[in-house]
């Protein structure tokens, strides 16, 4: 800035942090802003076939069989405290934004649940949610990912995805309930958990 090298220089401004990176406003100032880079968190599950077992309508369960992360990038770049962590089975925000939030549940029919020690009664609902700062009221909202399944004599696989807004240390776990009426809290919700059968993905956009 000015002729003759007169008035050069790079200041720094106060503000960085963990994946943000310098940049320049209108004004030429320098800036610190949140990177774009895109991060996302894999996990798989694991332990083979599992039952949740609510004891009411809106007893809903912590899923806490992803236990093999695949990969984290929120966790490496901005640390132990971010990401996905397997002792909670939670997911703690990095940075404020859009996310997309994937799950893809392996729920057994009627005929694998008795193979693996369980009963489960064809026509009731099981439901899979991701749940916001562990609020249980909120599982059924249409801003988080949402599954439910009507138990068959046959397993299924099935996929969920939503883009929802989260803040700097929301978390985000995923929960599930017999939601069936007539005697439904005594049958669990049953998954498997296993490499290729239960997975979550977290994303930020």
């Amino acid at each position: 800035n000015g002729t003759n090298g007169i008035g050069t220089g790079l200041k720094l401004p106060t503000g960085a942090g963990s994946g943000k990176v310098l940049t320049s406003d209108a004004n030429g100032n320098g800036i610190w802003q949140a990177a774009a880079i895109q991060m996302q968190t894999v996990a798989v599950s694991a332990g083979g076939a599992k039952p949740f077992q609510n004891t009411t309508g809106t007893d809903w369960k912590l899923i806490d069989f992803f236990s093999n992360v695949v990969f984290d990038d929120a966790k490496a770049l901005y640390g132990a405290a971010y990401g996905w962590n397997t002792a909670t089975n939670s997911y703690t925000v990095a940075r404020d934004g859009k996310y997309r939030i994937s799950l893809n549940m392996y729920a057994l029919g009627t005929v694998s649940a008795v193979s693996n020690g369980y009963t489960a009664n064809a026509g009731d609902n099981w439901r899979v949610a991701a749940v916001f700062n562990n609020v249980n009221g909120q599982a059924g909202k249409s801003t988080m990912p949402f599954i439910s399944l009507t138990v068959s004599s046959n397993d299924q696989s099935v996929f969920v995805s939503g883009v929802v807004l989260l803040k700097v240390g929301d978390i985000i776990n995923f929960k599930t309930i017999n939601a069936a009426t007539g005697g439904a809290s005594m049958r669990p919700a049953l998954y498997y958990g296993a490499p290729g059968h239960s997975i979550m993905t977290i994303e930020s956009l």
